[in-house]
């Protein structure tokens, strides 16, 4: 898929009026075959979060109780097209902070919440490719999680305001294995960062 995702408040773009989501062209035109919405009634709305899948579905998080006039909280995924994808249901009590993509199609999510679908879950967790909890991936922190980066073997690097991970010292950022449990090869009697750490970021290189 050619383009670029834009996020932001109602916006006017090339003339033409988009509400917090719009899709514009290589060369910066509109696309005008993207059309999507979101909204959270009279409470300040915003899409903080887009992520690309393989299969060219987009995965949209933020601060919202309805897209496309439907009802979804916090999370949603939307078609090549901007429609909505009803097989894709999910729910988080609060906008999260961070949202990646796993290579199996699974979706990472941090922040401040308290609750995924319902289920009581802090910080992080990891939604399954239609939006039900993976149950497969157990981690916990005493921080929020806000960064996530992906590396090609599928381990996960994590950053955010946390001192424990799975109740091991990981000062503010730390590697989880696709389970979600610590990689001990990855910091590990280390010190780590002495303050928040807000992202971070994999080199493919090494």
């Amino acid at each position: 898929m050619t383009g670029v995702q834009t996020c932001a408040l109602p916006i006017c773009i090339n003339g033409a009026t988009r509400i917090r989501l719009a899709r514009v062209n290589a060369d910066g035109t509109l696309d005008t075959n993207f059309v999507a919405s979101a909204a959270n009634g009279p409470s300040f709305t915003t899409v903080s979060h887009i992520a690309l899948q393989t299969n060219s579905q987009i995965v949209i998080a933020g601060s919202f109780g309805t897209v496309n006039d439907a009802p979804h909280t916090n999370i949603a995924r939307l078609n090549n097209d901007g429609t909505l994808d009803t097989s894709f249901n999910a729910a988080i009590d609060t906008s999260p902070n961070a949202l990646a993509l796993q290579s199996d199609g699974r979706i990472l999510i941090g922040g401040a919440f308290t609750t995924v679908n319902g289920q009581p879950l802090t910080h992080i967790a990891s939604l399954k490719s239609n939006g039900t909890l993976d149950t497969t991936f157990v981690t916990t922190t005493d921080g929020n999680v806000d960064s996530f980066a992906v590396q090609s073997d599928a381990n996960v690097l994590i950053a955010g305001n946390f001192n424990t991970v799975n109740s091991q010292p990981r000062h503010h950022i730390a590697r989880l294995t696709p389970n979600g449990s610590v990689d001990t090869s990855f910091q590990n009697g280390m010190a780590g960062a002495d303050s928040y750490v807000g992202c971070v970021w994999y080199d493919p290189a090494g």
